[in-house]
């Protein structure tokens, strides 16, 4: 066996879990992926609450939250609704409920594009748009696309982003807005933004750039998402 030369960068690598250890985050993690190769140039992470705890970067802890817009997004124009196409609505600021579904002109005072709610990640506007133009098993198929509930390939274990979609309709519009059961790793996290800074193209991520003695590993081929 060859020794493994990683794609890592020890010194971005070391500020960054300093930047974290300094902070003294519970449970953080910092990934950076070079858009373009997919190679990892770090992997940092810190936990103050569980000191000595490995693998953060890799594990589906944290809430997907407003990150899973990127995929109800995707699947809206998916399904023909336009960037500039506009919701009037009222509240649901911080949390949703079923009435705010519900057209209301007496209060909706307030309307947005799709995308100046993507922008400022107005909740109420997702989760109106997908009870009218989305389903349950639409927005699974996007999610899966986009790396929720199947397997990331990795030279490491990554755990899987668990996506509950629920088939009841404010279930389902909740979690389109981003308060469902979503989770997901910062590999995870840092790869979903890559898609879209690649134009829609997942460049699956790379940890060795060599193996001393041995045949340089292939790359898998990137593969479009998103349109």
């Amino acid at each position: 066996e060859g020794r493994a030369v990683l794609t890592l960068d020890p010194q971005l690598q070391h500020r960054l879990a300093r930047s974290l250890a300094n902070y003294r985050v519970p449970w953080g993690a910092t990934v950076l992926i070079e858009v373009g190769s997919g190679r990892v140039l770090a992997l940092a992470e810190h936990s103050q609450e569980e000191p000595g705890r490995k693998g953060l970067a890799l594990s589906a802890l944290a809430p997907a939250a407003s990150v899973f817009k990127i995929v109800t997004a995707a699947a809206l124009l998916e399904r023909g609704v336009g960037a500039e196409d506009e919701v009037c609505y009222h509240g649901g600021r911080r949390r949703l409920q079923p009435r705010l579904l519900a057209d209301d002109p007496r209060r909706d005072r307030r309307c947005a594009t799709l995308a100046e709610a993507f922008g400022h990640s107005t909740n109420v506007v997702f989760a109106k748009l997908a009870d009218r133009d989305l389903d349950a098993p639409a927005l699974r198929a996007a999610a899966e696309r986009f790396l929720f509930n199947v397997p990331i390939t990795f030279p490491r274990a990554v755990e899987p982003s668990p996506a509950n979609i629920p088939d009841d309709p404010f279930g389902f519009a909740n979690a389109a807005a981003g308060f469902g059961d979503v989770k997901l790793s910062a590999l995870h996290a840092a790869l979903l933004a890559s898609v879209i800074a690649n134009g829609g193209l997942l460049v699956p991520p790379v940890l060795v750039d060599e193996v001393e003695g041995a045949p340089t590993p292939a790359p898998q081929e990137p593969w479009r998402v998103v349109d």
